[in-house]
């Protein structure tokens, strides 16, 4: 996870806070297992990293989970109508290096097989005591090839120290 926190620390503002970047990234590598089987290795995987200023309506839509948060979606890929996928002011692509077991910078997807990681973060997160993430694994994951999933990462910032507060599907 080295060259993802050093990639991803190179794009973040003034006002993100990159602890609450780490804090996902160490929770999405505790929950992310890339198998080892035979049968997968003809898969490659993706993680693409963004961040995302314009989720729906934040102050209307809502999570009523621990407190209370913003809804995790965005405008994107559906006209404006319901809930679509967040739309990255930045994003950085990243590819499973199989021979290296670790992750690389990539330019682009490749494969006819892929499994791919797709998550939005909200910037401006030194301003803000919660954040929400979402994750969407658009091609199945690695232990489930055969289902779209879609998560949400909620955290909040209690005694300046970022914890996950809740996960679960979207």
């Amino acid at each position: 996870m080295q060259i993802i926190e050093s990639t991803i620390r190179s794009r973040l503002s003034e006002n993100d806070d990159f602890d609450f970047w780490r804090k996902f990234l160490e929770t999405l590598s505790e929950d992310f297992e890339i198998p080892s089987s035979k049968k997968l290795r003809n898969y490659e995987i993706f993680l693409e990293i963004g961040s995302c200023s314009h989720w729906i309506r934040p102050n209307q839509t809502r999570l009523t989970i621990a407190g209370g948060f913003a809804y995790p979606v965005g405008y994107g890929g559906n006209g404006g109508y319901g809930y679509g996928e967040p739309e990255f002011d930045w994003s950085v692509l990243f590819s499973w290096n199989k021979d290296r077991d670790d992750w690389e910078t990539a330019t682009k997807y490749s494969g006819k097989k892929k499994f791919v990681c797709r998550v939005a973060l909200p910037n401006r997160t030194k301003l803000h005591p919660q954040a929400v993430a979402n994750v969407v694994w658009e091609n199945g994951t690695p232990k489930n090839p055969n289902e779209k999933l879609k998560l949400y990462y909620a955290f909040r910032k209690i005694e300046n120290i970022w914890k996950l507060v809740s996960s679960d599907k979207l």
